[in-house]
């Protein structure tokens, strides 16, 4: 290698990392404008829950920002990282979103994408000892939707997707005909699931899932029923 030049691991090794103490509140982003783009912060964390709050005082029009965390693992790799939870979609002025963070080791990351324009908002941490949910805030909404589906459209379950879905079940009615088919999806129409009248599919989603999709087909309407339990 030239004279000058680094390699890349050294960079890696030498990353900074926000050491949390427990109980302790840290501004891990003051509160300032900040541009489009992805941030990464990572953390040191010795403990049991993270609260996370972010606070957006000011936008551009147009502008949102999406606050995540990722769980680091053993190696450097980008896909060595499992999807923790995270805030929603924040786009209005003088918003506050609370979380908690739990499951990780001890070196979760925080991932901001800021989009359509300059945000101002800053995030504190506290690191909690003890497991900390969002049920102990209060936070958190379980919806019921029923209902059937139209003839040659998709339904869209919640309409807006906003918040991580935590648990769901899905269930074809069983008061239809036993010929009705439900199909859905929880990965964005990729893959099609297909339930019988009174058969039904319970899952706590692995990733950042927030709007599943429901079809009964061309040729008539399939009764449903659906529980949501999406984060705060």
């Amino acid at each position: 290698m030239g004279r000058g030049q680094t390699r890349p691991f050294f960079l890696e090794s030498a990353m900074a990392f926000f050491k949390l103490r427990p109980n302790e509140t840290v501004a891990i982003k003051e509160l300032s404008p900040r541009a489009p783009g992805t941030y990464y912060e990572s953390l040191w964390a010795e403990g049991n829950a993270l609260v996370s709050t972010v606070f957006v005082e000011s936008l551009d029009p147009g502008a949102s920002i999406l606050v995540t965390f990722e769980d680091m693992g053993l190696s450097e790799n980008q896909s060595d990282k499992v999807w923790l939870g995270g805030h929603e979609i924040l786009n209005q002025a003088n918003a506050i979103s609370k979380t908690s963070i739990t499951r990780f080791h001890n070196r979760p990351r925080i991932k901001t994408v800021i989009s359509g324009g300059n945000v101002t908002y800053g995030q504190w941490l506290t690191l909690k000892t003890e497991a900390v949910s969002d049920i102990q805030f209060g936070l958190g909404k379980t919806t019921v939707y029923t209902g059937a589906t139209t003839v040659g459209q998709l339904a869209a379950l919640p309409e807006v997707a906003a918040q991580p879905i935590q648990q769901l079940s899905i269930r074809c009615a069983i008061d239809q005909s036993n010929s009705h088919r439900l199909l859905f999806s929880i990965d964005g129409q990729t893959n099609w699931i297909k339930l019988a009248p009174g058969e039904a599919f319970s899952v706590a989603p692995r990733g950042e899932i927030r709007q599943i999709h429901l079809d009964g087909g061309a040729s008539h309407s399939v009764s449903y029923e659906v529980i949501i339990l999406t984060q705060a």
